[in-house]
């Protein structure tokens, strides 16, 4: 895997998170051994105005539908960070539920429908979440021997 990062195409986008969530996504997206078909999500955590001007913390994840090698910023949905941890915390969710709850927090309800993978992404410490569906890892997880295989090479 050869690295597309570009020190002088990320400085353009160094002051707006969202810029700088798409351009990395679509870095992910252009390697077909790190995505397959479009697959994976990806999100950053901001701050933005909702209708009223006050400033909320999101999480802008990428939209279902959505290609992560051509993805823009349209493609990501911006959902309430706090509410979406908040579901992490509930001792279950049926899809069903995680779905109408994940459209009831959005800040804009023409946005796509957030990513399942969302709860996961807003409870990651890290500011940006990648989440890709590698051949290698579909290759060691998707079969029989997957989970013996996983705890093998991963003994901790």
């Amino acid at each position: 895997m050869k690295s597309l990062w570009n020190d002088k195409d990320a400085a353009e986008f160094s002051d707006d998170d969202l810029a700088m969530r798409v351009y990395t996504s679509r870095l992910l997206g252009a390697d077909e051994s790190l995505v397959m078909h479009g697959g994976g999500n990806t999100s950053v955590k901001s701050v933005v105005q909702d209708f009223f001007g006050r400033d909320v913390e999101v999480l802008l994840v990428k939209g279902s539908g959505w290609d992560l090698g051509t993805i823009e910023k349209p493609g990501f949905a911006p959902i309430r960070l706090e509410e979406t941890k908040m579901l992490a915390e509930r001792d279950t969710l049926t899809d069903t539920a995680m779905a109408k709850q994940l459209r009831g927090i959005l800040l804009d309800q023409s946005a796509p429908s957030p990513s399942v993978e969302a709860i996961l992404h807003a409870i990651m410490p890290s500011k940006f979440v990648d989440h890709t569906h590698t051949d290698a890892v579909v290759t060691l997880s998707n079969n029989p021997k997957g989970e013996a295989i996983i705890a093998e090479l991963f003994p901790d």
